[in-house]
């Protein structure tokens, strides 16, 4: 029998089973349900068929804010996973490196999948059975170029936060997200909810980690929340 894994693990094998139906150049978006929220499309203004001949696919990865925090500085979530899962040496190495989230992933489905399989493996060889790890093996695998090496993956873009489809907000909690960079991540509007940006002003299509942040969490869970819902009923009952 295979040891015992974390729930954050066990995912990636249930991912791997959900994509399996999709053609290998359908676009695929991996989110943490719980804490994102959609403010448009992400898969509107997607490039196709990235590689004409159909054996490889690209894949985007998103970071936590470089501003704000790296691997070493994360010393009791992200360095100590991958410390847990590879040692002292690995751990050393990446230290000064941009987080990158495991909480969000996209890409074209021959690359995702590839990548799904390498995040199975990594728990398999590792042991690691710890809260997170997942981000350290997303981390390593980054790192070590394992992903951009495989056969199956012609590309991998990284975006740095804020710049990109999906906005990772939890390394900002530190203060008021009106207080970082240009001021310009959240804008409130006149009905009193707020809008995610990114630093360049354009609305950020998915939001992941807004409930670190008290008054998007009381916003978008509460009032925003209700709100979609009773839409989402009256929606329901005039198609009826």
């Amino acid at each position: 029998p295979r040891d015992p894994r974390t729930l954050q693990n066990i995912r990636y094998e249930i991912y791997w089973a959900m994509v399996a139906p999709y053609k290998p150049n359908s676009w695929i978006l991996l989110v943490d349900a719980r804490d994102t929220i959609f403010q448009a499309n992400p898969f509107e203004h997607l490039p196709r068929n990235t590689d004409p001949s159909g054996k490889s696919g690209l894949l985007y990865f998103f970071g936590e804010s470089i501003e704000a925090t790296n691997i070493g500085k994360s010393a009791q979530y992200n360095y100590r996973w991958i410390l847990n899962a590879y040692g002292y040496e690995v751990a050393t190495a990446v230290q000064d490196k941009p987080i990158i989230c495991s909480g969000a992933t996209m890409g074209e489905n021959i690359a995702i999948e590839t990548y799904l399989r390498a995040m199975v493996a990594e728990a398999d060889e590792t042991g690691t059975v710890v809260m997170g790890s997942d981000q350290g093996f997303h981390n390593r695998l980054y790192y070590s170029n394992k992903l951009a090496s495989a056969d199956r993956i012609h590309a991998i873009v990284v975006f740095d936060q804020g710049t990109g489809i999906v906005n990772n907000l939890a390394a900002l909690r530190s203060q008021p997200l009106e207080e970082w960079g240009n001021g310009r991540l959240v804008e409130k509007t006149d009905s009193g909810g707020f809008v995610v940006k990114n630093w360049d002003g354009s609305i950020s299509p998915v939001v992941h980690q807004f409930d670190r942040h008290k008054e998007l969490a009381r916003y978008f869970s509460r009032k925003k929340g209700k709100e979609d819902y009773r839409k989402w009923k009256q929606n329901n009952e005039n198609n009826d």
